[in-house]
């Protein structure tokens, strides 16, 4: 199966901060200043930053080479992946869930995206390459 054609028009700055909302929106701009974004998707999958009762869903954004995964809170978490580091990654369509492969070392290495969602995160890491991201 091919995958879908990755995004390559940048999103604008103020669709990205309507869609991230105040206190992420800075904490993104912080992070990667003014870099272009190609993809901007909340995820199901929640990581800890520090608050008392509940983790806090992590974001995922496209940077023109890289993947961020981040969310922000009292303890913000985020990490920066080269795609070239991603070579193996895959959706799962039995638990719905974007599998970042081979690193072993990040701390949310299992994004829950609905099908769609996921397939287009992995054409941006794949470029649009036949044969990628299935599980």
């Amino acid at each position: 199966m091919k995958l879908p054609p990755p995004n390559t028009k940048p999103i604008e700055d103020v669709t990205r901060s309507a869609g991230l909302g105040t206190e992420c929106g800075r904490f993104l701009r912080a992070q990667i200043g003014n870099e272009a974004v190609f993809l901007l998707l909340k995820t199901g999958s929640r990581v800890d930053v520090g608050t008392w009762f509940f983790k806090r869903r992590v974001w995922v954004c496209l940077l023109g080479k890289e993947l961020v995964l981040f969310a922000s809170g009292k303890r913000p978490y985020i990490e920066r992946v080269p795609f070239e580091r991603l070579h193996s990654s895959r959706y799962n369509h039995v638990t719905g869930e974007v599998m970042l492969a081979p690193i072993e070392d990040l701390r949310v290495a299992r994004l829950k995206t609905p099908p769609l969602e996921g397939l287009q995160l992995l054409a941006h890491i794949f470029r649009g390459e036949d044969e990628h991201g299935l599980a």
